[in-house]
């Protein structure tokens, strides 16, 4: 059989009004290769095509590309990043974490992606005689109410042990493999983040990997230890606003659910009333119009109207 290919056609000008181009992605509209306008208000669109609301494996080709079919698009599980992948639920009741500092990895990267808040991770290690200059930082800087205060509206933090107090104990297998399994993955971060010794904190932005690596601490220094935190953090929140212009040019947007909670992503597809939204990081999160907060069911509504002109 043969696949047919669809190309591009030209958009008139009253249909390059409304949401930005990129948004219209699985409503029927492409946006149109990097570097060619992007339907912003008036803009013009110079480039533009169309998208079926659903796909079958192997019978749609666009740019030279077939596209995959609807049942064989799955997304990874943040809680298993080695598991077969699935779909995240975009707009799922908000758990509330027990600590102000998160364990696990992949989890604290959704926040931070979802966020926008760069990621704070401090390598420590509890176990045996722990690190004397990890129980320092804690105390001369973590522990007070400042950098509590400071770090709860700026960084999404993240805590990884690499030899916590007491470990797994047990005689069952299992719980053996799992603390097998648990060192390896954090001796993988570790190797990644090329951390040398103890204390290590690594700060790094959703949008453009780390920022800065502070190694060590010394008794007595936390002042100016907090001011280079603070620094790098200023340093980031400029960067960020760059790149989310950006990203919105291409479609990108903050969607938010009727509980509150927001995600940064495009819409990749809409099907009767059910959306299929991407992140910048290629993470996919599907969600209904109905879990969607009365502004984005708007815009969506408004995206619709205006395909079929």
């Amino acid at each position: 059989m043969k696949v047919p290919t669809i190309r591009p056609k030209a958009k008139t000008s009253s249909q390059a009004q409304g949401p930005s181009a990129g948004g219209f992605a699985g409503l029927g509209y492409e946006a149109p290769p990097e570097g060619d306008a992007i339907a912003t208000g008036d803009a013009p669109v110079q480039a533009a095509g169309y998208l079926p609301t659903s796909v079958k494996a192997g019978e749609v080709k666009i740019q030279g590309y077939v596209l995959p079919g609807d049942d064989s698009i799955a997304w990874s599980d943040e809680e298993n990043p080695s598991a077969d992948i699935k779909f995240d639920k975009a707009f799922s009741e908000i758990k509330k974490p027990k600590s102000a500092w998160l364990s696990s990895y992949p989890a604290a990267k959704r926040e931070s992606s979802r966020s926008g808040k760069p990621l704070f991770i401090w390598f420590t290690r509890s176990g045996g005689s722990g690190s004397p200059l990890c129980k320092t930082l804690s105390r001369e800087l973590f522990s007070t109410p400042s950098f509590r205060s400071w770090a709860k509206e700026n960084v999404i933090r993240l805590k990884l042990d690499l030899e916590p107090a007491g470990g797994l104990r047990g005689d069952n297998g299992q719980i053996m493999n799992a603390e097998s399994r648990l060192r390896d993955y954090l001796d993988g971060l570790k190797k990644k983040y090329r951390v040398l010794g103890l204390p290590a904190i690594v700060i790094e932005s959703p949008a453009s990997g780390v920022l800065k690596q502070f190694r060590g601490y010394k008794k007595g220094t936390s002042s100016e230890y907090f001011g280079q935190l603070k620094d790098t953090i200023l340093t980031h929140e400029h960067n960020y606003e760059v790149w989310r212009r950006k990203m919105n040019a291409k479609g990108y947007r903050t969607w938010t659910g009727k509980n509150e909670q927001a995600i940064f992503a495009k819409l990749l597809r809409y099907n009767d009333g059910n959306l299929i939204l991407v992140e910048p990081d290629g993470n996919k999160a599907r969600t209904t119009m109905s879990s969607l907060a009365k502004e984005d069911r708007e815009w969506v509504e408004a995206a619709k109207a205006r395909r079929k002109r």
